[in-house]
């Protein structure tokens, strides 16, 4: 209870603060109508409002069932779990990964570890999915959308160049 509590939380502060951002940073619209800013802000809006609706839920569920607010469920004993932070830490790391070996292997030493941690655990799976998300999410973004991947640098920018001259 006190994880979904303090998510919320957080949820609800993140959120007004984009509302609030958004108000400062947009400029008006030109022509009267909708600006950039409306569907964000109706968006915003609606998440706000669910997520106080959240927060009195999690209240009236803790107080109906007699638990002390800071004491945690087995369910949020299991969010403490070595699995769920080690996965937290390969989406950090990602992103970062991306810039400096590149989309194909950022991707394959991202995608090996997490579907391990979701599950697969033979190896023919672990290698085939892997591969495949990779190179199905590289022919869509690539070759179809057009949009440039990162190639990495030095061994691994000519590692992606010569794999992409495959693909």
């Amino acid at each position: 209870m006190i994880f979904e509590f303090v998510g919320n939380t957080v949820l609800l502060l993140v959120s007004i603060f984009f509302f609030i951002n958004l108000q400062i940073k947009t400029p008006p619209p030109t022509d009267g109508g909708m600006s950039a800013k409306t569907w964000p802000q109706i968006l915003l809006m609606v998440l706000i409002v669910c997520i106080i609706f959240n927060l009195i839920k999690v209240y009236k569920k803790g107080k109906s069932e007699g638990k002390l607010f800071f004491e945690m469920s087995e369910n949020e004993k299991k969010i403490l779990s070595w699995k769920i932070w080690a996965g937290i830490c390969l989406c950090f790391a990602y992103p970062i990964g991306l810039r400096y070996i590149g989309f194909f292997a950022a991707s394959l030493i991202y995608l090996l570890p997490m579907i391990y941690l979701l599950g697969g655990r033979a190896k023919k799976t672990l290698i085939s999915w892997s591969l495949g998300i990779a190179i199905v999410v590289y022919i869509v973004f690539r070759m179809i959308l057009g949009v440039p991947l990162p190639r990495g640098t030095g061994v691994f920018r000519e590692f992606a160049i010569w794999l992409e001259s495959f693909i």
